[in-house]
């Protein structure tokens, strides 16, 4: 591994900074996602309650053990700064325009421009050096490439009937945005980075573990912000698709089993982990 520049851990924690502060705004101030319909309302409130009180804290100690020299933490914070990504570009481009929104810009510009130095940083030559031994291999592949191709199902029976009939997705009357901002996502990035993942640990190529490690700690991180949305959308009265929910709750359960059993399997040669 590269060392990381000196910026990396005070940047690291101005985007944790970032998103402690826009989640405490949304949880505390009524008015901010008051022009939301109520779906995307609550949807925005679980994942501050999740942002605020997990993955800040995460992205904190993750922070510090990647500036020690830690493997481990190198990875998971590059999956959170993914989580970061994804979340605040989709508050900017998602959500009625706030106050906030020139904070939502800096947590997602800060969370890529640092993710992109960190995979920087990473020989993936020398990567499954760091993960001498991991019998659950070509299960991890096989969950992280069947974890994508559902998702994709998932949201092409929402788009692509419409699509066909020359109508527009049911979906898009639960939220202000007229464009599917989530999807559009999920399908060109999530998506790809998933199944690619899966299929290059099936393989055992060095790109499946480190996208392995991206993308289960984002599955974990932002999979639980969808359980808290759920939780919150089913206390607010707002109707939750049944597909979604054993689908997201699966991936969640199984993500996080998966992404101990990753991580603990990290063992860098000379490091002490």
């Amino acid at each position: 591994m590269k060392p990381l520049p000196t910026y990396a851990l005070p940047l690291s924690l101005a985007i944790a900074l970032g998103g402690a502060a826009a989640s405490m705004v949304g949880l505390l101030d009524r008015n901010l996602y008051a022009l939301e319909r109520a779906s995307l309302a609550a949807q925005a409130t679980g994942q501050d309650i999740v942002t605020l009180c997990i993955v800040v804290p995460l992205l904190i100690a993750a922070s510090f053990g990647a500036a020690k020299g830690s493997v481990r933490a190198r990875l998971a914070l590059g999956g959170l700064l993914a989580y970061f990504v994804y979340t605040y570009f989709q508050y900017t481009a998602l959500t009625v325009y706030n106050g906030l929104f020139l904070l939502y810009v800096l947590v997602y510009s800060g969370a890529l421009i640092l993710l992109i130095v960190l995979i920087g940083s990473i020989e993936l030559g020398n990567l499954r050096n760091y993960v001498p031994v991991m019998p659950f291999r070509r299960a991890l592949g096989i969950f992280l490439t069947v974890a994508g191709v559902a998702l994709g199902l998932l949201w092409m029976s929402i788009i692509v009937p419409p699509l066909i009939a020359g109508a527009r997705p049911v979906i898009l009357e639960d939220q202000v945005s007229q464009s599917l901002v989530v999807q559009s996502m999920d399908l060109g990035l999530l998506i790809p980075a998933a199944v690619i993942g899966g299929v290059s640990l099936l393989r055992n190529r060095p790109v499946g573990y480190l996208l392995a490690a991206l993308v289960l700690t984002k599955i974990v991180a932002l999979g639980t912000a969808i359980i808290a949305m759920i939780i919150v959308m089913t206390a607010r009265g707002v109707p939750v698709s049944e597909a979604q929910i054993i689908l997201f709750t699966t991936v969640d359960g199984l993500g996080i089993y998966f992404a101990v059993r990753f991580f603990l399997a990290i063992h860098p040669p000379g490091t002490g982990e």
